[in-house]
């Protein structure tokens, strides 16, 4: 369902970049329900105080919503970090449909333990016992909406933490018109 079809159904009227319609999950004489969409998505406000589920449900039993179906996630990959002497410290998951997580070992001293899914409090690079044998290392820079991103680890200069100190060298990112 759209916001649209969604004020169409509820008889809505149009206020400014949203839409008023009588609420459905209480006795509304006055539209007190917002409907507006942001990016593909529709939110849904009751300014009389409705929850949002209350609101949900009200529509679901109107046929006006529909939960998406969507794929259970599936792991598809492992990534080992591993500090510089090779012992693993963490491994970030790959799941499809696309998400990551990461994963430490949970430390019994037999290694028959289990994970912890929580993230490490040392982050490293990936593959670093390689790149710490390296004589040079390029760091490709990042959009500025991949740094401001929450779920992004960035590198920072602990990352190269190790037993010697490597050159290291930055590449701007080529621009969208470049090629």
């Amino acid at each position: 369902m759209t916001a649209d079809s969604i004020a169409q159904a509820l008889q809505a009227r149009r206020s400014g970049s949203c839409w008023m319609a009588k609420c459905p999950a209480h006795d509304d004489n006055n539209p007190s329900l917002s409907i507006r969409e942001v990016d593909g998505k529709v939110l849904l406000h009751c300014h009389a105080g409705c929850t949002q589920g209350d609101v949900i449900d009200a529509l679901k039993v109107r046929g006006l919503w529909q939960t998406e179906r969507t794929e259970n996630p599936r792991m598809v990959a492992t990534y080992d970090y591993t500090d510089e002497h090779g012992n693993l410290l963490y491994q970030v998951v790959r799941y499809q449909p696309k998400d990551f997580k990461q994963r430490r070992p949970d430390g019994r001293p037999d290694g028959r333990g289990d994970w912890t899914w929580k993230k490490s409090a040392r982050q490293v690079l990936y593959h670093l016992p390689e790149v710490l044998e390296a004589p040079i290392v390029f760091v490709v820079e990042v959009s500025a909406t991949l740094r401001r991103s929450a779920n992004t680890a960035l590198w920072q200069p602990p990352m190269l933490e190790g037993p010697k100190r490597i050159g290291c060298r930055s590449i701007p990112k080529r621009s969208e018109g470049a090629r």
